[in-house]
């Protein structure tokens, strides 16, 4: 069995929350024992899942070849080159990132069956009360003809603002009443799973509009065995069946509050359809986090040598520290 380790954020805290994809929260998928925020001396592959993960170096004896980065988010403006040169293999959507060895997609974790609390915007404790063997096994349970929608009021970046003005727009109009609102400054809540479980349509709208990348946002919607009526990944039907989904775009309103009253009225069965249920077999197994770490890690290191990964920062630090060089030396020439 090949042995990977696995660095993502929350450090060993939150561990368990990573591993709960697993059968019995085993850290086992395929041929490979996953350690995840572990220490690890040896290993066959060395996964980081998002460079957040990496707040201090971090170093393991493994195969050179074999250190792979996950994004994990649709854009990775800010990093700089020498960050993922590090790295042999790329898992990530951000197009504008150059690397011999890219594989355009992204890493899915689960957010539904985690009752979380929030301090200041992040998460500062959760426990897990869902775990793949439970979503395996579980039935659908039963469904109100409703759609949900789960949205904050953040407006940091373009597709917040968008995305929260079509949320204003919804509310000001008499189809709200099919419509239940949660998330910040709506009607909080601490399990996902209470907001889509028991309706048969979810309202999935992404922050940002990128090709293969599409987040927790859908695939939570199909393990809650809801309808996802869904506004997002350009290429979707790459990943699933147009029947398992309703696509949208926000900024066509009247034709989005259209297909929200005909689906309504039609008081259909979708969320039992064979497609959605293909959709969340996908979700629990195929776009599973541990899936995709090993397609990735096929094959036991070749060799072992001291592999140091280096944060983010760092990188950030020493361009800017030659960048304030190179300006000091301009002014003394200037000056002299």
């Amino acid at each position: 069995m090949k042995i990977v380790k696995v660095v993502t954020t929350g450090g060993s805290e939150l561990s368990d929350l990573f591993l709960r994809q697993t059968a019995k929260h085993s850290g086992i998928w395929d041929d490979c024992y996953f350690y995840v925020n572990q220490h690890v001396k040896k290993c066959d592959w060395l996964v980081v899942c998002h460079s957040s993960a990496l707040k201090k170096s971090d170093t393991a004896l493994c195969d050179p070849d074999h250190i792979v980065y996950i994004s994990m988010e649709p854009h990775d403006h800010g990093i700089p080159d020498g960050f993922f040169k590090q790295f042999s293999k790329l898992v990530l959507c951000d197009r504008s990132v150059s690397h011999p060895d890219i594989r355009f997609g992204n890493g899915l974790t689960w957010w539904v069956g985690i009752n979380v609390k929030y301090g200041k915007g992040h998460v500062f404790s959760a426990k897990c009360t869902l775990d793949y063997d439970r979503l395996k096994t579980m039935k659908c349970p039963d469904k109100q003809n409703r759609i949900s929608v789960i949205c904050s009021k953040k407006n940091l970046m373009s597709g917040h603002q968008k995305r929260l003005d079509f949320i204003l727009k919804l509310q000001g109009h008499p189809i709200c009443k099919y419509i239940d609102f949660y998330g910040g400054g709506y009607h909080p809540i601490p399990d996902k799973w209470d907001a889509i479980a028991p309706y048969k349509y979810h309202l999935v709208l992404e922050n940002s509009i990128v090709p293969d990348y599409w987040s927790e946002k859908l695939g939570d919607a199909f393990l809650g065995f809801a309808f996802p009526i869904y506004y997002g990944c350009p290429n979707i039907h790459e990943y699933f069946s147009s029947d398992a989904l309703q696509v949208i775009d926000i900024e066509q309103f009247d034709k989005t509050v259209s297909i929200l009253e005909k689906l309504i009225s039609q008081d259909s069965s979708e969320y039992q359809s064979e497609a959605i249920y293909q959709a969340r077999t996908k979700v629990l197994n195929q776009y599973n986090i541990f899936q995709i770490m090993a397609d990735i890690c096929d094959e036991p290191a070749q060799s072992y040598q001291k592999c140091k990964l280096i944060p983010p920062r760092y990188f950030l630090e020493a361009w800017l520290n030659k960048c304030t060089t190179i300006i000091s030396k301009v002014n003394k020439r200037i000056v002299g």
